[in-house]
């Protein structure tokens, strides 16, 4: 039922325990940001089935040697998972809902990936979001995590 699974969304994300280990992983390094921005600028995601991860996200820090992005409670990144495969993720509540996927490259300065993501876990609805890199680089215009 949609109504007890943001009960317990809400539940789990405004424990303080979880903001904490939210704001370890996602705190910005404003430093990196500063030296980064023109690499790294901001992305748009638009047309995800699932609405809420639609926005502008502003680059917070450095992490697996390039840049993650961050809109409200939702963030993305890139990941090494098995034999060293690059893979981009798409997550809300906080990094906890993995969303969206697409496959990464593995070179220096690398950006999220215009297409090729894929709903994940159930989470992600169809149509799979288009991600592109956003003119207004190091805009603020974006909205607070909730």
């Amino acid at each position: 039922d949609v109504c007890r699974e943001k009960e317990e969304n809400k539940a789990l994300t405004s424990s303080k325990r979880f903001r904490h280990e939210f704001e370890k992983y996602t705190g910005r390094d404003e430093s990196f940001i500063h030296y980064n921005q023109m690499r790294f600028p901001n992305v748009v995601v638009s047309g995800a089935g699932t609405e809420d991860v639609n926005g502008t996200y502003c680059l917070i820090k450095e992490k697996d040697g390039i840049g993650a992005y961050a809109f409200g409670s939702s963030i993305i990144t890139r990941n090494t998972v098995s034999k060293g495969l690059k893979m981009w993720t798409i997550a809300k509540h906080y990094g906890t809902l993995d969303c969206y996927f697409a496959q990464g490259a593995d070179i220096p300065n690398e950006r999220p990936p215009v297409e090729g993501w894929r709903p994940c876990n159930n989470i992600g609805l169809a149509p799979s979001p288009i991600v592109r890199a956003d003119k207004n680089i190091g805009s603020t215009n974006v909205r607070s995590p909730s």
